[in-house]
């Protein structure tokens, strides 16, 4: 976990999470690499390799989607909980 003060002006920081109910999880299984491989594609696309990764949910199963992604990708995941906290702008 990094704050987003420790990221540069031109990292690319690609943010991981995924739509639905999390029940759908239960009826669904899920392979686990799901937010790699969507990273991974998503480097392919823009032709530039990703710096980081951000989650899009501060709590619950889908904040933790992004952790698993940035450990299988050996990449850092942004955290913005205290920049949230201080009253911090995006």
């Amino acid at each position: 976990m990094i704050p987003p003060e420790a990221l540069q002006d031109d990292d690319i920081v690609i943010a991981v999470g995924s739509i639905g109910a999390p029940t759908v999880s239960s009826e669904k299984i899920k392979r686990g690499d799901e937010g790699l491989r969507a990273v991974r594609a998503i480097e392919r696309e823009i032709d530039k390799a990703a710096n980081a990764l951000l989650s899009d949910e501060i709590g619950g199963s889908k904040a933790i989607e992004p952790l698993i992604a940035a450990a299988m990708a050996n990449l850092p995941c942004v955290t913005l909980c205290n920049f949230i906290f201080k009253g911090g702008k995006l």
